[in-house]
């Protein structure tokens, strides 16, 4: 839990710094920001692991959703 912990907190301050490089100022620029890194670095690998791995499409949805969660709010808390 503590090891997750951390993984959130590094990927917090890297959200930070695209957030602040795109100047977004409001909850819904913040949250395209999350967007487009969830898009760029999280669906992307997930969806490649999940056809080579052979993973089950429900396993997929979840992964790639938390973190679709996830990255829509922190960036928009962010970005206010």
């Amino acid at each position: 839990m503590v090891a997750s912990f951390v993984g959130d907190v590094l990927v917090a301050f890297a959200l930070l710094h695209f957030v602040l490089w795109s100047e977004a100022n409001t909850f819904a620029t913040g949250a395209f920001v999350g967007f487009i890194c969830w898009f760029g670095f999280i669906a992307a690998t997930q969806f490649l692991q999940g056809i080579y791995e052979r993973r089950p499409k429900k396993l997929l949805l979840i992964n790639s959703g938390y973190w679709f969660v996830v990255l829509l709010i922190v960036g928009g808390v962010l970005a206010v």
